[in-house]
This record gives C-alpha cells, structure tokens and sequence, in this order.
C-alpha cells in the first residue's frame, strides 16, 4: 500500500500498520536497548502501590513512548509518574497536603523526609524546567528553549529532546528503585 493512501478497510489499516511498524522496527529494537538499559524491568515485573493505577499506566506509556521516539512525551510523563508517585507515597505517610501539592512542593516535602537524595532534587528540579519548557510557549531566544539548548550544546533539537529523554528515564528509573524501601513499604 502506497504510504500516501488512507487505508479504508479494516484489513487495508493492518496492511498500513505492519508496512509502518516495519519500516520503524530497526530504530525501536536500538531504542529498546537503551530502555531495557535505563530501566531494566524484568520479566516477574515489580509493584508500584504509593501513586494508584494512574501511576502505573503513566510508568508502562513512559516506556513506550520512548520506544516509539515520542521524547517530549517521555519527559512530560516522567515528571507526571514522579508526582503521582511522590504525591501517593507521602498521603499514605501522613502528609494530608499531598492530596493536591504541586511537584514543588511534593519534592521539597519528599527531600525533607529523606526520600529524595539532593542530587535527586536537584535532577527532578532540572527536569521540571525542562518539561516547563515543553509545556508552555517559550520564545525562541529564551535560554530554556529547544532552539537555545539545541545551539548551545551544538545538537540538533531532536538530539536535545533525546537526551531529555534519557535524563527524565533516568531519573524516574531512580524513584523506582527507591519503592523498595522501608518508607515506601508503607503505601
């Protein structure tokens, strides 16, 4: 099927999807990689009990945006998982105001309570200006840009948004990690 025609009928958009996922499939299996990498899940899987069931969507569409090359969306739902999760780890620890805290608020709190290393806050900070900036309209010669992170690394923009990526994966992989801990057992 010529990649310009819109496929019609339900075999037609089979047909559409598997000339396209094979087209994609080389750089997804890379992408793959780098994920099982960052975020090595194994096959028995884990538990996720601080954030709800919106928690543990949030953190298998961050795996797979990443495998689709879906960066910017990486990020967004990166720091959507850690606030949920933050958010449910200190509710269940007693801290009433987590109900409705913004991220600032929840990572300030979850430092204070040693659940966050500082380099953790630091990197969730960095991060959140990072999404910030995807989020909402910068202008081009603001220094949270795309365009002036991409000329003052001397990467392309996708390079930029890839790198991004990783770091928000990164990092989120880290508060993961972390639910196995005497503080989280509780949620």
């Amino acid at each position: 099927m010529a990649g310009d025609q819109v496929p019609g009928n339900f075999d037609e958009r089979i047909a559409w999807l598997e000339e396209d996922d094979a087209k994609s499939r080389e750089w997804r299996a890379r992408r793959l990689e780098d994920l099982l990498e960052i975020v090595p899940v194994s096959s028995g899987g884990f538990h996720l009990f601080n954030g709800g069931d919106e928690t543990m969507t949030c953190f298998h569409e961050v795996r797979r945006c990443y495998l689709d090359g879906s960066y910017m969306a990486v990020v967004l739902l990166a720091l959507l998982y850690v606030e949920r999760e933050l958010a449910g780890l200190l509710y269940a620890a007693g801290w009433n105001p987590a109900r409705n805290a913004r991220l600032g608020s929840l990572l300030d709190e979850a430092h204070d309570r040693e659940v966050l290393s500082e380099s953790d806050l630091q990197a969730f900070r960095e991060l959140a200006k990072t999404r910030n900036s995807y989020a909402h309209f910068r202008p081009p010669g603001t220094p949270t840009s795309l365009m002036a992170r991409s000329v003052e690394r001397r990467d392309p923009p996708n390079e930029v948004i890839a790198q991004d990526a990783r770091r928000a994966l990164e990092a989120m992989w880290r508060l993961v990690q972390r639910s196995g801990g005497p503080f989280l057992s509780g949620g």
